[in-house]
Formats: structure tokens, C-alpha cells, sequence
């Protein structure tokens, strides 16, 4: 007769391909197993579902027992059934980083996925600390091969998300969880303090910042546009300006985790004005008229807006009581006593920066001048009268010149004091009408000319 088989179904006989190994018994014992599926069976008599090749697609694996009784001779077979479910799997995005400003946000991210072995894959949006309601993220069914998956965080701060997703396969295989993290590290929040923005040429001024958020300035980096030509690091700079106009400042901050920002500020540097005058008379006049008329002639750079309007004059008249003056183009008389007074202006602009200049002016003596027209070169008259001068007053220089009716230079001098006393060539000249020609120069440098008749008696 033929041997009676009894095999031990498989409980049970759907399996997932990651489950263990399963021994396959039957009786009598001391048969052979084979299979439909040739990987399957390992060692023998072992059932191997990760071996199998035969997997899915509701594919049955035949199991097959043969043997042989060794005291008739007489074989039997018989079989049992399998399946092997595939594993589910997913593909999860690596940490995705970004950077983001402090304040909040909507930022929709659009991430690759992947599915595969029938699987449902349904996401888990949480952050660290287990708030789904933070994010959006729709579930997601029946993925299978590449996608992608959008998510939307909704009016968030920079913070760090953990988002979850379970695969869901075939009833005889577990679900597959994985979890990747959404990290939005922050952009400096910062603004620069500057300590003087304006100011009249030279400025100089401090440059720091100030970080309004959770960046730690130890660990950041700082550079510097000065706008001057020149570049800077750290968080800290003094610098001066010199040239006139507006300096605009641009700092790039960098987080150590990458994230940058570019903050500015400027620079306002108001040119100094040039102080000048001119005074009419040209610095010198006589006790006859003391007055004099002085013109404004500063200047400024229009840089900013700059522009003169205020005027501080100081006629240095310490007696007066109208010392001082506001007009542009004012006017002043001085005491008729000679004298020299220094002139000071100050000018101011609208910007606030000044500027002097001061000069003096002279009140000098009038000119006097007295040329007598006869002289009596012996002792028989006035001793005052026995030489010829001219009697001058008032002068810085002089020049006195004596010619005979040839033309002939009988005298010549330049000291006021000095007279001709009527020899020529150590010989009296004689009894006759001589002419001169007398140049005076006055203190303002004025050069007066006189010419006349001088007749010489003895």
C-alpha cells in the first residue's frame, strides 16, 4: 500500500517576506521537500519567505513532500501552499534646511517621495514638540513609485519639524514608519547702530549691531561695506570720514548656520564752508572818511543741501556799540583817530558747521603836503627858509627832484627831512627859477604826483 502522509499546514501560510524561517514538518518522516519556488526552501526542510522569488501578485508557492517507504518500496507526495507578501517601503527626503527670517511665515515645501509594494503611505506632520496642527500635509494613498508630497507651514517661526510617515503594506507585513526633520534656522534680525549720522567734515562715528534675535553674535561673521572704499569685519568699527557727501554703509551678517542678511545705514558728512571777505576801501582809508564796506565772499561745497546763512561779523572796534553784525554785506565807521583794526567772520551753514577768516583794515592819517615856491640859501633870512624841502605828512614814501632850466638834476631825495640847501657840485648854485618833481606815496600805497617852480634868491 502506499504510505499515508500527513503534512502540517502552514499557520499562518501567508507570510510577509521579512518573517523568520519556518520548519516545515511532516509524517512519516525522512522525506524530501521541494518547491514550485526552488529558493524557498532552505536546509532542507525550512521554508525561507525572504528566499522566495515567488513574490505577490497573489502568486501561491507549492510546497512539495515526497517519500518513500524503505521497508515496500512504495512513494507517496502531497503539497501545502504559501504566500509571500512583499515588504512595504519608503523613500523619505534627507533633513531639509532653510533659512527664514524671525517673523512669520508661509512656506509651502515641495519634497520627493517614493512607495512601493502596494503601499498606503500616510503622513504624520508634527514639530519637536507634537503640534500637528502647526503644518499641513494631506494623507496619501496607494503611493507607488516616485511623487512628491507638498507641505505647508503655516505662519511659522524659525524652528525645527519632525515629519512622520507611515507605509501600510499587505495585511500579512507590518507598517514601515520613517521621520525626517524640517529645520528653519533663522535670518539675522539685527540693525546697525550708528553714533554720530551726521556731522560736519571730519565725522567719525561708531558702528555696531544690534541682533534682535537668536543669533548668537560670538558665532557670527560680520563685513563690512564701509562706503568709503574700504571693508571692515566684527561687529564693532570706528571709522572718519572725510569726504564731503554721503557715505552709505551695507553690512552682511552670516549666522553659523549659513543664513545671511544685509543690513544699511549712511553717513551724512557736511562740508565746512571757506570764510572770506574783501573790504572797500581795499584794507586802508584815512581819518577823512573812516568807513569802510565789506563784501561777503565765503563759500560751501551744495553737497547735502549745504548752503551759508549765518553771518558773525567783529569789526574789532572795542569802543563801539555796533561792534558786531548779521548782515551779509554790512558796513562800519571807525573813530577818526588812526589805528588798525582786525576784521573776524564767522560763517555758518544750515548744517550747522563754521568757518573764520579775519583781516585788518587801517585808518591812517590824510595826506598832507606843503611845497614852498622860494628860498634864500644864506644866513641873511629865516634859517627854516634857507633850504628847499617839501613839507609832507601822512606819507610812506617820498621822492624829491631838483632840475635846472636844461633839465639838468641839480637835487634828488627820498628822506622827508632832507633839503636842498642850493649847492650843486659843491658850488653855490646861482640866483635863478628851478623846477622839481615831487612823488609821494601815501600809507594805502597811493602814488601822488606834484611838479611846480622853486626860485632860488641869494
Amino acid at each position: 500500500p502506499l504510505p499515508n502522509l500527513n503534512l502540517t499546514p502552514l499557520t499562518p501560510n501567508r507570510l510577509c517576506e521579512t518573517a523568520a524561517d519556518v520548519a516545515l514538518n511532516a509524517t512519516p518522516a525522512g522525506g524530501s521537500w521541494s518547491s514550485n519556488d526552488p529558493t524557498a526552501i532552505v536546509g532542507g526542510n525550512n521554508f525561507s519567505p525572504g528566499s522566495a522569488s515567488i513574490v505577490g501578485n497573489g502568486d501561491v508557492i507549492k510546497l512539495y513532500y515526497d517519500y518513500t517507504d524503505a521497508a515496500t518500496g512504495c512513494s507517496n507526495n502531497d503539497s501545502i501552499e504559501a504566500l509571500v507578501d512583499p515588504k512595504p517601503t519608503i523613500s523619505l527626503p534627507t533633513n531639509a534646511v532653510y533659512c527664514r527670517n524671525q517673523g512669520e511665515m508661509s512656506m509651502p515645501l515641495t519634497l520627493p517621495i517614493s512607495a512601493t509594494n502596494n503601499s498606503s503611505l500616510i503622513w504624520i506632520p508634527t514639530d519637536i514638540y507634537g503640534n500637528r496642527d502647526r503644518i499641513n500635509a494631506g494623507a496619501i494613498d496607494n503611493i507607488q513609485g516616485e511623487g512628491t508630497i507638498t507641505l505647508a507651514l503655516q505662519n511659522q517661526k524659525a524652528d525645527t519639524f519632525r515629519i512622520g510617515a507611515n507605509a501600510g503594506g499587505l495585511a500579512s507585513c507590518s507598517d514601515v514608519n520613517g521621520s525626517f526633520e524640517i529645520i528653519i534656522n533663522p535670518i539675522p534680525d539685527a540693525s546697525i547702530t550708528n553714533s554720530n549720522p551726521e556731522d560736519c567734515n571730519p565725522v567719525t562715528t561708531d558702528l555696531g549691531v544690534v541682533i534682535d534675535n537668536q543669533i548668537d553674535p560670538a558665532t557670527a561673521t560680520f563685513s563690512w561695506n564701509l562706503g568709503n572704499g574700504n571693508n571692515a569685519n566684527g561687529a564693532s568699527n570706528t571709522v572718519t570720514y572725510t569726504d564731503d557727501g554721503q557715505a552709505n554703509i551695507a553690512l552682511v551678517i552670516t549666522s553659523d548656520k549659513g543664513c545671511d542678511t544685509t543690513i544699511t545705514s549712511s553717513v551724512l558728512i557736511n562740508p565746512i564752508p571757506v570764510a572770506s571777505f574783501v573790504p572797500n576801501p581795499n584794507n586802508y582809508t584815512t581819518a577823512a572818511l573812516p568807513r569802510f564796506i565789506f563784501t561777503n565772499t565765503s563759500t560751501v561745497d551744495p553737497v547735502n543741501g549745504s548752503a551759508i546763512d549765518q553771518f558773525d561779523w567783529d569789526f574789532g572796534d572795542l569802543n563801539a556799540s555796533d561792534d558786531v553784525s548779521s548782515e551779509e554785506n554790512p558796513s562800519h565807521y571807525y573813530p577818526t583817530d588812526t589805528a588798525e583794526y582786525c576784521v573776524n567772520l564767522k560763517v555758518t551753514t544750515n548744517k550747522g558747521c563754521s568757518d573764520e577768516f579775519n583781516s585788518c583794515v587801517v585808518i591812517g592819517p590824510d595826506l598832507i603836503v606843503f611845497i614852498p615856491n622860494a628860498f634864500t640859501p644864506n644866513t641873511s633870512g629865516p634859517s627854516q627858509n634857507e633850504g628847499f624841502k617839501a613839507i609832507i605828512s601822512g606819507e610812506k614814501a617820498m621822492e624829491l627832484i631838483v632840475f635846472n632850466r636844461w633839465g639838468e638834476i641839480m637835487f634828488i631825495t627820498n628822506d622827508v627831512n632832507e633839503r636842498w640847501d642850493g649847492m650843486f657840485k659843491g658850488e653855490p648854485a646861482q640866483q635863478d627859477v628851478y623846477a622839481y618833481q615831487l612823488n609821494v606815496t601815501a600809507l594805502n600805497d597811493e602814488v601822488y604826483n606834484y611838479t611846480g617852480t622853486i626860485t632860488l634868491i641869494r
